[in-house]
């Protein structure tokens, strides 16, 4: 190599340098999780026993990227932003430590039980619109069903459609938006947990 190429070789070796890190930096992915801080659960001698069974999300945001909705008809993949886990299971441990919290229940989903005489709440989740629109809002609609392990014992179903703000323009805000949007969610569904074994009744 002589002494005139030697200085181009070094800066396109350079080039191809940055180049290499810029694309593997963009490459990698963030994940996120919609089941917020643990916080200390409201004490209960004796908790309420709920079964919060999977929630179904409809199939065009059953994936592992965020799904981003760009106008009327349009989506876009956030390729390097990812749901830690399957969305569905996101909402559903999501929903489960909310309750938890509030209530003081405890969640007897996939545990081996012995008989109880206390009977146990079962909690239905189907998500029928799960949207995120990054800098704008996160809307979630669902119908969800409280039912008793009794096949007469009465029970409850009902419909919610929540939209949260987005604060910023980025996506943590907008993931912090659909973890505010289950949280009211969870709010309504313990407000009919507590009042399905005498009047079942949907949150107004």
């Amino acid at each position: 190599m002589n002494a005139l190429s030697r200085p181009l070789h070094l800066v396109l070796t350079s080039l191809l340098i940055i180049g290499l890190g810029a694309c593997a930096s963009a490459a990698t992915p963030r994940f996120y999780t919609l089941v917020r801080p643990a916080v200390p659960a409201v004490a209960n001698a004796t908790p309420l026993l709920i079964e919060v069974l999977p929630v179904t999300v409809p199939m065009q945001v059953d994936v592992q990227e965020l799904v981003i909705r760009q106008g009327a008809g349009s989506v876009a993949l956030a390729e390097s932003r990812r749901w830690i886990a399957p969305l569905g299971e996101e909402i559903r441990d999501a929903l489960s430590a909310g309750l938890r919290q509030q209530l003081g229940a405890r969640d007897l989903y996939r545990l081996p039980r012995a008989a109880v005489e206390t009977p146990v709440r079962r909690i239905k989740v189907d998500v029928r619109r799960f949207d995120s629109y990054l800098g704008h809002q996160a809307l979630i609609e669902a119908a969800w069903t409280i039912s008793a392990a009794q096949p007469d014992a009465a029970a409850v179903t009902c419909d919610s459609r929540i939209a949260e703000a987005v604060s910023g323009s980025d996506y943590d805000a907008l993931v912090q938006a659909h973890q505010r949007a289950l949280a009211v969610l969870t709010t309504q569904i313990a407000s009919a947990l507590t009042t399905t074994a005498v009047s079942p009744a949907c949150p107004r």
